[in-house]
């Protein structure tokens, strides 16, 4: 009899785990994109500029310097989104509203946002040049994050000009981290004559937060799985001992009797 019962309470209690399992997979797998409109990213612009002559710096760059961005999600549905970034220019502040389609880079995103969890070889958007080049751990806004990286370069203005642009998303959100834009313009020899670069990178966001502590989410469901292991072990315990008990009475009454 005893035997009987602990089978039958460890089935239950695989049984309840395993569920309990399913509906967390079930709960992860219907997520499927992680960005929602009340998500937000601020981000910081730094600009630098130099020159072989005196050559002044281009206004639209010292306009950038030291700025913060906010970019705030406005719509999103099934991978369609509408966001605005608001720009704090020193001559000013612009909103500036995108959107279209992750997956297809439809509309005028401008790379703001591109699909989930892409891999070395992809295309940032369908159909697109640029590609992912590698994927790797980078901290930004304070965490240590699953980013995918991509880079061109390219001339223009029949070779006096070469643009090299770096980007940085994270690869669970699709949302922009950070870019590197270097603009050489090159003189008839080949020589670099001026260099400007502009480089943004997310400082804050909505999606995640610095770590501090121990991170108990991370933990949960084994905290779970493991009081409710003990709890079923509990009620076993007691009524193990109450079945002891009842034998021991009904020896006790068969000994009288005798």
């Amino acid at each position: 009899m005893l035997k009987s019962l602990l089978q039958k309470l460890a089935v239950r209690v695989f049984v309840f785990l395993l569920l309990s399992a399913s509906v967390m997979t079930s709960a992860c797998g219907a997520s499927v994109f992680l960005v929602s409109s009340s998500d937000w990213a601020s981000y910081k612009v730094d600009s630098t500029w130099s020159s072989a002559g005196q050559q002044q710096p281009p206004a639209d760059l010292v306009n950038v310097n030291q700025t913060v961005w906010r970019l705030q999600m406005q719509d999103v549905s099934e991978g369609y989104v509408r966001l605005s970034v608001t720009k704090n220019l020193w001559n000013g502040t612009v909103i500036d509203v995108f959107q279209g389609s992750v997956w297809t880079g439809s509309g005028n995103l401008s790379l703001w946002l591109v699909g989930q969890n892409l891999g070395v070889g992809d295309p940032v958007y369908e159909g697109s040049e640029l590609k992912v080049n590698s994927t790797l751990s980078q901290e930004f806004a304070g965490v240590n994050r699953p980013v995918v990286y991509a880079w061109f370069a390219r001339y223009e203005e029949g070779g006096a000009l070469l643009r090299e642009h770096s980007f940085f998303w994270d690869r669970e959100t699709g949302i922009f981290c950070g870019s590197l834009d270097t603009y050489k313009l090159i003189d008839g020899q080949g020589g670099v004559t001026a260099i400007s670069m502009t480089r943004s990178n997310i400082v804050e966001t909505s999606l995640w937060a610095p770590e501090e502590g121990f991170d108990f989410a991370a933990y949960a469901w084994w905290f779970f799985g493991f009081a409710v292991i003990m709890f079923f072990m509990s009620v076993f315990v007691v009524f193990y001992r109450r079945m002891l008990r009842r034998r021991r009475l009904r020896q006790k009454s068969y000994v009288r009797k005798k």
